[in-house]
């Protein structure tokens, strides 16, 4: 390679792949990190949408009593 351009595989979750010029190879991007520190959410990259997202997860939210209704609670924005 003899620019960035040319590395570029145009996927937002790899990251941004950039070129070497002294060795004339690409290097790999690295991924965005989509953790929030909630528990309750599962995070993930989406390529869609070239964002992070943030779905709720009830059960990592589970007192382990059936007798309750187990929900994450929203999220300050």
């Amino acid at each position: 390679c003899t620019s960035d351009g040319q590395c570029d595989d145009g996927l937002y979750c790899n990251g941004t792949e950039t070129c070497n010029l002294v060795s004339g190879t690409c290097q790999s991007g690295t991924a965005p990190n989509c953790a929030d520190a909630h528990a309750c959410t599962t995070d993930s990259c989406n390529e869609t949408t070239n964002s992070c997202d943030h779905a709720p997860n009830n059960t990592a939210c589970s007192d382990g009593n059936v007798c309750t209704d187990d929900v994450c609670a929203a999220r300050d924005p």
